[in-house]
């Protein structure tokens, strides 16, 4: 299911979920098993993660993880009284979409950082935004393996 998903967010493109915030209200993300449901398109992203409002919320990431998700979007929540999530949950749907497949996301999300860093008004609202991408066919160095500096 991983690799399914992974491969077509990849050639096909992909399209955004919010998984833990409605119309502003912060809600619970689901379990892994109403996550495998999604289609393969979906990347998750989580717009209040770090709120901490419901028990299992600090394994909401593993969760998506198991749902069989190697790429997932989010914004570290800060208890910013003045965050919009509607505009988060506009732009992170246009970038998502807009990427034309999830491989260009990593330099996407480093250029929304940038432009945070420089002062750009336009990327106000991706503040706190990261990105979690865990390429199957390149995984990390098992036991037994050397690391090696490039």
């Amino acid at each position: 299911m991983r690799e399914a998903r992974w491969k077509w967010i990849h050639t096909h493109g992909a399209q955004a979920e919010v998984l833990d915030c409605e119309d502003g209200l912060r809600v619970p993300v689901p379990a892994a098993e109403s996550l495998r449901g999604l289609p393969h398109r979906t990347v998750p992203v989580l717009c209040r993660y770090g709120d901490h409002r419901f028990e299992d919320d600090r394994v909401a990431l593993v969760r998506i993880v198991h749902g069989g998700y190697g790429v997932a979007l989010w914004r570290r929540w800060r208890g910013q009284a003045d965050a919009v999530c509607g505009e988060f949950h506009r732009r992170a749907g246009d970038t998502v979409a807009g990427a034309g497949g999830a491989d260009r996301l990593p330099e996407l999300v480093h250029a929304l950082r940038a432009g945070l860093r420089a002062g750009k008004p336009e990327t106000y609202w991706a503040d706190g935004i990261a990105l979690f991408y865990d390429d199957p066919r390149r995984p990390l160095p098992g036991t037994g393996d050397l690391l090696e500096a490039p």
